[in-house]
């Protein structure tokens, strides 16, 4: 049970925010229109104006050349900077939950905390404590991910070059629609098989959508037909070569997910397109995007070569259908929610000696796979529910190692960004042994501190409050009008959800939820308005669909004993203590380093991601 309001201290900014580096590539540069070209006659001021800039807004302000460029220096702690890309990028790769708000007073704290983290690297670095075996495990395993990373940056991401006449083409499509079908296929066999023969003209597409359409029977019973598409609502990865078809063209196969699609342009005809400038952006980004696939698949394929690797498809294809997706979107009312599973299937100890994956240097069974998904954390674990994003991963297991081998070979050992994450990862090492040795080492609670700060915050040792409701949609008004009628009057929610159940169909459920989910839906109705056996109706959202809700019980929450907690108070009690220790050892070291800090110009920094 968690204790409401309870806040355990953390210990000071630098360890919590330091040394984490960005894996994502830089963004491209703002695009400026062709200047004019050489010889043409200059327009009068008259005839036509200057056109102004338009306006950015950044942090609810107009961007009217008041913030300063990334280069302008913040801090320095000796030979050390801190300039303003640095310290936004710091902020922003930092835990959010952790990191102050960006008003001033949190700025001027978070540049402390990176003066802080500087002047303990420093520290570390010259203290220079031999790093121990676990030590030396951790920096290699960073040393081939960094190695991997950078192989991917210079080999795949760097060659990306995206050119104007590219982003045109793909602007181009946006000025008419296509009248598109298409059949989705379960199988590749069959979906190259049925592509030839519509190639040959050897089947009709409706008999080939009749015969191997692997979609819904709505979708057979039209024959594929999509109806009149435009390319910004249609799926990026598909939409530049859908979009390139002419009138009775097939195009070539795709997969999607499990499945395999062919389409068909049947017609043709004008859409209006917007302003060049506004979808330029995305469009680069869909151009890029696709290169950096293209460029990494070949990359991934060539090390495939060179290590030998084969795959077992009986046994993939088996894994994976025990997998649930990683993360699951839904509807409540008009309100998005997201689902992470964090669940994993459980597997028989000859089945985790299932193998996946051989190469010349050894295999990869289920049991490894297990082992190295589960250490991903549930938010980013990557969906591996079905045989293509299965494949992937194992990719991604079975190459890493190989990876920072090719990296070696192509001599980015050597290449600053390798070079600067490592020193970094070091450091990270050093400053953590710098912390056990001089402030985790002199921490010590008192017995009689801890019955002391439970009487101090007992309101923060609650349990939140508890809802259980039910929850039920209806596609009209009077529908959910009636339902609410029949609740009102006494019969259980319970017995509607068994009769769905009977019918084959379901139409609600029972939830539960507590007080600090803050932001669901219904979040007021149920904790503020309804009491218990009061129903509400609410709707319609955007889909014109009406949800009732019944209140079914109400926990408002206990008061936690002293022996419940008191794991919780210790931690409490030790994050404070470390915390006053760290604030004393930096006050003490920090006169020993040229320090020097311009925290009058943070508030013009552009706080942006």
């Amino acid at each position: 049970m968690s204790p409401r309001g309870l806040k355990l201290a953390t210990l000071a900014v630098p360890l919590a925010l330091a040394f984490a580096t960005p894996s994502h590539p830089a963004p491209p540069r703002a695009w400026k229109p062709p200047s004019q070209r050489p010889g043409a006659p200059a327009e009068s001021a008259a005839a036509a104006p200057a056109k102004r800039r338009p306006v950015r807004w950044i942090n609810d302000q107009p961007d009217t050349g008041q913030f300063l460029p990334d280069t302008v220096l913040l801090a320095r702690v000796n030979d050390r900077v801190i300039r303003v890309r640095d310290y936004v990028a710091a902020y922003f790769r930092a835990y959010a939950p952790d990191r102050p708000l960006p008003d001033s007073a949190g700025r001027i704290q978070f540049l402390n905390s990176m003066i802080n983290k500087d002047v303990l690297g420093l520290m570390a670095l010259q203290i220079n404590r031999p790093l121990s075996f676990e030590d030396r495990a951790a920096l290699r395993e960073h040393r081939q991910r960094v190695l991997s990373n950078a192989l991917f940056q210079r080999s795949v991401a760097d060659s990306a070059i995206v050119s104007e006449d590219e982003v045109r083409r793909l602007y181009d499509q946006l000025g008419y629609a296509l009248h598109l079908r298409h059949i989705q296929f379960a199988d590749h066999a069959t979906a190259e098989r049925v592509q030839r023969e519509l190639a040959a003209g050897r089947v009709r597409w409706e008999d080939a959508v009749r015969m191997h359409s692997a979609a819904p029977d709505s979708d057979r019973a039209k024959g594929g037909d999509l109806g009149w598409r435009i390319r910004l609502g249609f799926d990026p990865a598909l939409a530049a070569a859908v979009f390139a078809l002419k009138p009775r063209e097939i195009s070539p196969l795709f997969q999607d997910g499990r499945f395999y699609q062919l389409f068909q342009a049947l017609e043709r005809r004008p859409q209006p397109a917007a302003r060049y400038e506004s979808v330029r952006p995305g469009l680069w980004d869909e151009v890029r995007s696709r290169k950096v696939a293209q460029r990494g698949a070949a990359v991934q394929a060539l090390l495939r070569d060179e290590i030998g690797m084969t795959y077992d498809s009986t046994n993939i294809l088996w894994a994976s259908s025990h997998f649930s997706p990683s993360v699951t979107m839904g509807r409540e009312g008009n309100a998005s929610s997201l689902e992470v599973n964090a669940d994993l299937p459980e597997f028989t100890p000859a089945d985790t000696a299932r193998v996946l994956a051989r190469h010349r240097y050894g295999h990869l069974t289920l049991g490894g796979f297990l082992e190295s998904y589960e250490a991903i954390p549930p938010m980013v674990r990557p969906s591996v529910n079905d045989f293509e994003s299965m494949r992937t991963h194992v990719d991604a297991i079975v190459l890493e190692p190989h990876r920072a081998d090719m990296a070696v070979r192509r001599g980015l050992e050597r290449d600053s960004l390798v070079v600067a994450q490592l020193e970094e990862k070091r450091e990270q090492i050093l400053v953590e042994h710098l912390y056990a040795d001089s402030i985790g080492s002199k921490v010590w609670i008192r017995p009689e501190e801890r019955p002391k700060y439970y009487q101090e915050h007992l309101a923060s040792f609650f349990t939140f409050p508890r809802v259980k409701y039910a929850a039920f949609a209806r596609d009209s008004r009077a529908d959910a009008e009636s339902l609410a009628a029949r609740l009102r009057a006494g019969e259980k929610a319970e017995a509607f959800l068994r009769t769905d159940s009977l019918l084959g169909r379901i139409t609600g459920s029972i939830q539960e939820r507590s007080a600090n989910d803050h932001g669901t839906a219904y979040y007021k109705l149920l904790f503020e308005e309804l009491r218990p056996g009061g129903v509400s109706v609410e709707g319609p959202d955007r889909r014109g669909d009406y949800a009732v809700i019944q209140l079914l019980s109400y926990d408002p929450g206990r008061q936690l004993s002293y022996q419940e907690v008191e794991s919780v108070i210790d931690e409490s009690l030790q994050n404070l203590r470390a915390e006053e220790l760290l604030k004393e050892f930096l006050a003490r070291h920090r006169k020993r380093y040229r320090i020097v800090a311009r925290p009058e110009l943070l508030g013009r920094v552009a706080m942006v991601e």
